[in-house]
């Protein structure tokens, strides 16, 4: 299922702006694979982010990340 990526950006951005007030910066990784594919993500999902995220040796920016999440549910659903 494609995902809109200018709609994943709004939707991580909304809640991080959402979030601010409340908890101060960033967001759990659950939450954010959540917004950026725009639905309740299986625990699969969220693991291979969460590894890739761990893997991950340099910074990256939200568009990265979003971009990121978005390709890796996309192998994921070729893979199955």
């Amino acid at each position: 299922m494609p995902t809109d990526r200018d709609a994943a950006l709004l939707r991580v951005r909304l809640m991080l702006f959402s979030r601010e007030s409340d908890e101060g910066n960033g967001m759990r990784i659950p939450a954010l694979v959540n917004a950026v594919l725009g639905e309740e993500s299986d625990d699969g999902i969220i693991e291979l982010v969460k590894t890739a995220l761990a893997a991950n040796q340099t910074l990256i920016t939200m568009p990265e990340m979003v971009d990121g999440i978005i390709a890796l549910s996309a192998w994921r659903d070729t893979q199955t």
